[in-house]
């Protein structure tokens, strides 16, 4: 059996190892569309059968093969009318199994829906991140620490040391 992934795991991101999460969403976003299409997948499926299931209730009460409940004014069987049949689906036991097996359903593709969007503003994330990096936002300081300076700020920033240094020895 497949380990299952968490949801919390995959949309974090080290922000110091973008190559390493950019070369791993392409296998994450398969596994979580694969997901929602699957949880999609037994949500039709729900669907169908209780479509089947109202349908086949229907037709038992117009044949005459389901008990209508009898009339306690008149003692005969209920006057069947549209609205008194869907009612009697409606309150049919299989049909209500067959509406909780479709909430059920209908839950989890809606989890594994927001998940799946989740990770695309994983993937919106990472492209924000690389074009920081890209645009020298993020810079290693001279101690090898992280720094939103620039290195053309770095630099001159350096330059004013040295010339500072100068300056003083100078006076």
């Amino acid at each position: 059996m497949a380990v299952e992934r968490k949801i919390t795991l995959d949309k974090r991101i080290n922000r110091f190892k973008l190559e390493e999460e950019c070369g791993n969403l392409p296998n994450i976003y398969q596994y979580w569309g694969r997901k929602a299409a699957e949880a999609k997948e037994e949500r039709d499926n729900a669907k169908s059968k209780l479509e089947n299931v109202k349908a086949r209730v229907q037709i038992q009460i117009r044949t005459g093969k389901y008990s209508i409940p009898v009339d306690s004014a008149t003692d005969k069987p209920m006057k069947l009318s549209e609205k008194s049949i869907e009612a009697l689906v409606d309150m049919d036991g299989d049909v209500s199994v067959a509406k909780e097996d479709y909430a059920r359903e209908e839950k989890l593709y809606n989890k594994a829906k927001a998940n799946e969007e989740t990770i695309q503003i994983k993937r919106s994330s990472l492209n924000n991140l690389k074009d920081l990096y890209t645009k020298e936002y993020y810079t290693l300081s001279a101690d090898g620490s992280m720094t939103t300076q620039s290195r053309a700020d770095i630099g001159s920033d350096d330059q004013r040391k040295n010339l500072k240094k100068r300056q003083s020895k100078e006076d």
